[in-house]
């Protein structure tokens, strides 16, 4: 999940990861069940352009969770299909895991999105700039992917860039339902007095 301030440049990032693939799609998550998840069908990408403060969990997680599940159609039949594309998603940071579980927010990887100062923008970056240069930003996924392997998987939770560690510090305490009541009757915890099991 790419997380940033509005205006941050998420959107173009999406752009160009779409641009990556032969067969992308996007999906509101609002709006999925029924007949909304037909357009992935043969994707290798879904992008997600907002996430918003409440979207269909349940169907998320049909989507990511790698099972297979019913894709409704109009008129014709439905298909049982195992999803193996990869989703991004953008938020300006709004969203609240509403499960209390923690499977679904463990299942992202959250990258922090710096909003461009104005004076170092890009004005009018548009499809036809993207596809110039997608050779270049695909060499550099590539060099990535080949250190990925080199290190034998992506980054655990301990090797992550710092930004990276406090964004999912940040989405775990938001959707941590309990020390949300308990900070808001200002409950206060202290270390040193824990209980032994």
């Amino acid at each position: 999940i790419l997380i940033g301030d509005p205006d941050g440049g998420k959107s173009q990032v999406l752009r160009i990861l779409s641009g990556l693939h032969t067969n992308s799609t996007s999906i509101d998550l609002d709006e999925l069940g029924g007949f909304d998840t037909e357009n992935i069908l043969g994707c290798s990408l879904v992008t997600v352009d907002e996430i918003g403060k409440s979207f269909g969990e349940k169907h998320v997680k049909r989507l990511i969770g790698g099972n297979a599940f019913t894709i409704k159609r109009k008129g014709i039949r439905n298909l049982s299909v195992t999803p193996d594309f990869k989703m991004v998603a953008a938020d300006n940071g709004v969203f609240n895991f509403g499960e209390k579980t923690g499977a679904l927010e463990t299942r992202f990887f959250y990258l922090p999105v710096d909003t461009v100062p104005e004076k170092d923008r890009v004005d009018g970056i548009g499809d036809d700039a993207i596809k110039e240069d997608l050779q270049d930003i695909l060499d550099w996924c590539l060099n990535g992917a080949i250190r990925v392997v080199k290190r034998g998987g992506l980054m655990k939770h301990h090797e992550m860039p710092d930004d990276s560690k406090a964004l999912v510090e940040k989405v775990s305490e938001r959707t941590n339902y309990a020390l949300n009541f308990l900070q808001d009757v200002e409950v206060e915890f202290s270390q040193t007095d824990l209980i032994p099991k």
